[in-house]
Parts: structure tokens; C-alpha cells; sequence
């Protein structure tokens, strides 16, 4: 028997990071079973509450699975609704054939069955704010989340 998934859009959660720090990322999208969401720009070491993380900017936003939050590796605190709709970002990823190549994806072609004929050629300077291309591993979200915070201290 197939176990309900029971967050919904604007749940605010809390994700363990490395020495005892704590993250926070809210739903967008919920495709059972993976969900868009989006992670605050904040300071690790400190606790914050959902009301703080309200208009707080984010720093990434990724397609992931539901393991993190189904098997309580990742705790809802509280929801933020959601104003308008949600616009999927660009996202990147490495040519299979030749890793200096880098690809752009619009959002709105992302794993659909033709997205290659949309894709775009760019750099690695020129990426801008497109986000990492996949569906990310509860695991795999901690490392990519954790590097983000670093690199935008």
C-alpha cells in the first residue's frame, strides 16, 4: 500500500546541514514524488522562524525527491502561501559528450520530451542565475544547498 504524501505547496522546512547547522527551504511545485522547492540565503548557525523567513531571499531552487521530508529527515515548521505563480528558473547542466560545454534549459522545458531543441550554449561566467539541472537526492540537496550558503558568504 502506497503511503500518502501529506506536505503541501508553501511548507516551510528545516534541513540538517553538516556540524549541527540547520538550512530552510519551502515547497513550490508538488509532482509526488518529486517536489520543486526553494532555499533561503541564511546564516546556518542561527534558528530562524517561519515569520523571519518571510521575503527572506533564496539562493537556490532545485527539482528534488520527497525522501527528505516522507521519512522525517527534514521537519515542516510552518507555511508561507504562495503569491502568483511560480516561475521555473533556467537550469544548467554539462554536455555529456564535452564537460566545457554548458547547456541552459528554460523551466518551462525541463524533462520534457523535446527540451534538447531548446536548449541554449553558454559559459560557465555566463550562466547567471540558472540553477543546477536534475532531480536531486535528499542527500545530493544538502551538499548542493551547503556549497550555495559557502559561496555566497
Amino acid at each position: 500500500m502506497s503511503k500518502r504524501f501529506k506536505n503541501k505547496v508553501g511548507d516551510v522546512f528545516e534541513i540538517p546541514l553538516e556540524n549541527s547547522e540547520i538550512g530552510y527551504g519551502r515547497i513550490l511545485i508538488v509532482d509526488y514524488p518529486i517536489l520543486f522547492c526553494e532555499f533561503y540565503s541564511i546564516t546556518p548557525s542561527q534558528k530562524y522562524t517561519v515569520e523571519e523567513l518571510k521575503g527572506m531571499d533564496t539562493i537556490l531552487s532545485i527539482w528534488c525527491s520527497n525522501h527528505g521530508l516522507s521519512k522525517g529527515e527534514w521537519n515542516v515548521i510552518g507555511n508561507i502561501p504562495l503569491e502568483g505563480e511560480v516561475k521555473l528558473p533556467c537550469f544548467w547542466k554539462k554536455d555529456v559528450f564535452n564537460p566545457n560545454k554548458i547547456l541552459l534549459v528554460p523551466g518551462e522545458y525541463f524533462m520534457k520530451e523535446n527540451e534538447e531543441a531548446y536548449s541554449i550554449e553558454t559559459t560557465e561566467e555566463n550562466k547567471g542565475d540558472s540553477q543546477p539541472y536534475g532531480v536531486f537526492g535528499h542527500d545530493a540537496v544538502k551538499i548542493r544547498y551547503a556549497h550555495e550558503l559557502k559561496s555566497n558568504k
